[in-house]
């Protein structure tokens, strides 16, 4: 009886900690994956490394014609989602040789 009982808590265990280091695996994989999104706020694409504008800077962009809607970015519900993609071409015929270097 207590073999049975020690080997039940010893699975639980086990299970307890497989679950943790899942949600740790899953945790780190998304912070890792947050720089290849492909679609994004005009906060975070101020924030990215590779993008040299600030977000003040990229609605300035927007309002001069630069980054096209429906191209560049959507509106969504009133907000501004940039497709990274379409700004990372953008960065490239426009200013190549320039790019922040990772």
């Amino acid at each position: 009886m207590f073999l049975e009982q020690t080997l039940d808590e010893l699975v639980s265990t086990i299970h307890e900690m497989k679950c943790k280091l899942e949600k740790i695996e899953s945790n780190f994989s998304a912070e890792a994956n947050a720089d290849d999104a492909e679609f994004i706020t005009i906060k975070q694409i101020g924030e990215h490394k590779d993008w040299p504008y600030s977000d003040s800077a990229t609605r300035k962009l927007i309002s001069r014609g630069r980054l096209m809607e429906g191209v560049h970015y959507f509106k969504v519900e009133g907000k501004i989602i940039c497709k990274w993609s379409a700004c990372r071409s953008y960065l490239s015929k426009n200013f190549a040789g320039h790019l922040r270097s990772a």
